[in-house]
């Protein structure tokens, strides 16, 4: 964002942060303000300094006047004398000033345009009070919240948090999937995901908003939650749907003004991964290869593409991997090899 203010960035750079601006009005109000600051500083900076503002060659020079000395990261003796001299030396020190403006406005442009990416718009007294919770493959994780709600994370998730909720909402972001169990209280508890937001006031429910998944699909074990799709350029919340206890709300990520509803559907198997359960329905073997990379790590691959829309049904409980994969072969008359951690899966002969 920095070289992009100062005119350094590539075509490609400016082509992307454009299309970001784009996407919202009050990203190009905050686009004019920073750049009344940038403007403002390359004046007072004057004609001769201009220089100055060259954002990578600052920073070039500020590093080339450091000499950092070994893993330690101590400055220099030649560094301190330096300083003593720009003490002496107004131009000097105006010169540091400068690069060290330079160094703050661009370190902040990068935060603020990172916040506004991840949708998060903290408040400017405690702009960095995020707690993220994440899990790896084959790792799950419970998170307790202030307010003392609970959050319990699938494999591979993440979850962020504010230290301490706002008066008036309950808000965070979530990566992958998770279960929530929300305490009722007087301020919404709002849940963001992707192109997907939450609304309960105390309730529970499942999320799973994979981005490798080509849905985002929350399913409600109790109370009521409203799903609402994220659509529109300015990021407005379009119309969502109420979904109550037994209702399964998906959201395609390609149609994503459009949420379809099932009811009674059975919540176990949607939630049967907290007590290590790994449960198919009537499930694609594309979906069921992505499901095993979470939990196990492994690759799967097919010899023949028509093989990823075959549908497979089974319930696993700590079952190691090789039973599951023996029960793939058997259950759909498929045979694999495994190489490293690369299963591939083919018709049997």
């Amino acid at each position: 964002m920095a070289r992009y203010l100062a005119g350094e960035c590539s075509d490609e750079e400016e082509q992307e942060i454009e299309a970001w601006l784009n996407e919202a009005s009050d990203r190009q109000t905050l686009l004019e303000n920073l750049r009344e600051i940038w403007t403002a500083g390359v004046e007072e900076a004057g004609e001769e300094d201009k220089d100055l503002w060259d954002v990578e060659a600052s920073l070039k020079r500020l590093e080339n006047k450091m000499d950092l000395d070994g893993d330690e990261s101590r400055v220099s003796s030649a560094a301190i004398s330096s300083r003593r001299r720009a003490l002496r030396n107004r131009n000097s020190m105006q010169w540091m000033m400068r690069a060290a403006v330079i160094l703050v406005l661009a370190t902040g442009l990068a935060v603020v345009f990172n916040m506004l990416q991840t949708g998060e718009w903290l408040s400017p007294a405690d702009p960095m009070a995020m707690h993220e919770v994440v899990t790896g493959t084959g790792e799950r994780a419970t998170v307790m919240l202030d307010d003392g709600s609970r959050v319990r994370l699938n494999v591979e998730s993440r979850v962020m948090i504010p230290e301490e909720f706002g008066e008036n909402t309950r808000t965070v972001h979530v990566e992958g999937e998770a279960f929530f169990e929300v305490f009722p209280d007087d301020r919404p508890f709002i849940v963001k995901a992707d192109r997907a937001v939450a609304e309960v006031l105390g309730t529970q429910f499942n999320l799973c908003s994979y981005t490798s998944e080509s849905h985002i699909r929350l399913v409600v074990a109790e109370g009521k939650v409203r799903f609402q799709p994220l659509g529109g350029p300015e990021g407005d919340t379009a119309a969502g749907v109420t979904l109550e206890s037994g209702d399964m709300g998906t959201l395609s990520r390609d149609r994503v003004d459009e949420i379809t509803t099932v009811h009674n559907v059975e919540v176990g198997n949607f939630t049967g991964w907290m007590d290590n359960r790994l449960i198919f329905d009537h499930t694609p073997l594309d979906n069921v290869a992505r499901t095993l990379n979470r939990w196990y790590g492994v690759d799967i691959e097919f010899s023949e593409r028509e093989l990823e829309q075959m549908r497979f049904s089974a319930t696993f409980e700590d079952e190691p991997l090789y039973e599951v994969l023996q029960v793939m072969a058997m259950s759909l008359d498929l045979e694999y090899e495994t190489v490293n951690r690369t299963v591939v899966f083919s018709p049997s002969p």
